[in-house]
């Protein structure tokens, strides 16, 4: 009985730590680095503001780095385990509760046509790019008229995303492991209301592909009830070096040509817009239209045959507005539209630009600009109207003419 008791009082004993105090005093110098910079995401995290998930992964990080300084002083054990506790089950939840399957937006993996990868699940992209976003304007790296609005763009962008769309994955993080490549890379594509009269396939920038850059542009898509693709490279954006580039925008136009019909449109936006304007001419021939923002390549020629958009801000010191006008000078059946903004016109003035690229769409998928399609439902609705009107008035004489006869 005595010896039951005993190991009673065993089971019921705290879980002390018995480690060495040398690996304890490794705890406490991995805490000492680790601190600073739970601190300093703290802040981040209050001044973004970070996401729900972001925020609890957060407070994981947060409780490793007080498991970590507190090792030497304490006898319990588990603190340090309960922060990692809890990332995994913030990242868990993440991977069975974002699918990435919206009625409008869905990412997945091209030309196998795969559901969107596990590690587009993991984080908010969100967290990641306006955190980046605040080092690069910290940084100094971009010019001040590009800088002043940047966070605050990508910020209100997303907003609009996540009110849309909810939570989706992102191509970003398998863009960051090195995963993209021709034979398998995220694409993420947003359908219009209704069946998709053609498609947009759109190359992001430099930084690699966020989802935010090609929900933004596909709103003006879906304006002209066109489907939008959104294919990945590497970071660096650069779809006109090698052969990887040309070999994903082949592999994506292949894919629309085979699932969709009508026609097809080029873009790109700023180092995508730079690969568009020098792999066009690959495509042309099946391409209906080609469309530039913030960027095209120096030594470009537009293509013969189909119509081209030039879009680009009138202070863009990264991608200058001379750049585009000297291309729209070589020929070929261009359309300028300048916008009173920096690089960052598709986020910054975003209701300027998706309202130049929705008709200018329209026009390409042969549909009446918005403008016009608008008068023309106000004429139908008031000679509708007028129509009904009359014809009660025809039907009010009739009886009346009736009533009198009966007399």
């Amino acid at each position: 009985m005595s010896s039951i008791s005993g190991a009673s009082r065993r089971v019921a004993e705290p879980v002390v730590d018995r480690s060495p105090r040398s690996r304890r005093w490794g705890s406490f110098l991995c805490g000492l680095v680790l601190a600073p910079l739970a601190a300093w995401l703290v802040v981040e995290a209050i001044l973004a503001p970070a996401s729900p998930s972001g925020a609890l992964i957060l407070a994981g990080i947060c409780v490793i780095a007080a498991g970590l300084l507190s090792a030497p002083f304490r006898r319990r054990r588990g603190m340090t385990t309960a922060g990692v506790a809890l990332i995994a089950l913030v990242v868990l939840a993440r991977i069975i509760l974002v699918r990435g399957d919206s009625a409008r937006a869905r990412l997945i993996t091209l030309p196998d046509g795969g559901s969107s990868r596990l590690v587009s699940r993991v984080v908010e992209e969100r967290d990641g790019a306006l955190l980046a976003a605040r080092l690069i304007v910290a940084s100094g790296r971009l010019p001040a008229r590009d800088a002043r609005d940047l966070v605050r763009a990508m910020r209100s962008g997303y907003e609009r995303m996540e009110a849309a769309e909810g939570a989706l994955p992102t191509p970003a993080v398998a863009t960051y492991l090195g995963l993209q490549s021709p034979q398998r890379f995220d694409t993420l594509i947003v359908e219009p209301e209704g069946r998709a009269l053609g498609t947009v396939v759109f190359l992001h920038g430099f930084a690699g592909s966020f989802a935010v850059q090609c929900w933004q542009l596909a709103q003006a898509a879906t304006d002209a009830r066109l489907a939008t693709y959104c294919p990945s490279i590497g970071p660096s954006g650069a779809w006109w070096r090698g052969s990887e580039g040309a070999r994903t925008v082949e592999a994506t136009i292949a894919e629309v040509e085979r699932s969709r019909s009508g026609p097809i449109v080029l873009a790109g936006l700023s180092n995508g817009a730079i690969g568009a304007s020098r792999l066009v001419h690959r495509f042309a021939s099946r391409l209906s239209g080609l469309l530039l923002v913030s960027g095209c390549a120096p030594e470009a020629r537009p293509p013969r045959g189909i119509p081209i958009l030039l879009v680009n801000g009138t202070w863009d010191s990264m991608t200058p507005i001379g750049l585009q006008a000297s291309y729209a000078r070589r020929g070929g059946r261009t359309e300028k539209r300048r916008i009173r903004g920096g690089h960052m016109i598709l986020l910054d003035r975003h209701a300027e630009v998706r309202s130049a690229i929705g008709d200018w769409l329209r026009r390409v998928a042969g549909q009446p600009p918005l403008r016009l399609r608008s008068a023309w439902a106000r004429i139908s609705t008031t000679a509708s109207r007028a129509s009904a009107s009359s014809g009660r008035e025809r039907e009010r004489r009739t009886i009346s003419r009736a009533r009198s006869d009966s007399r």
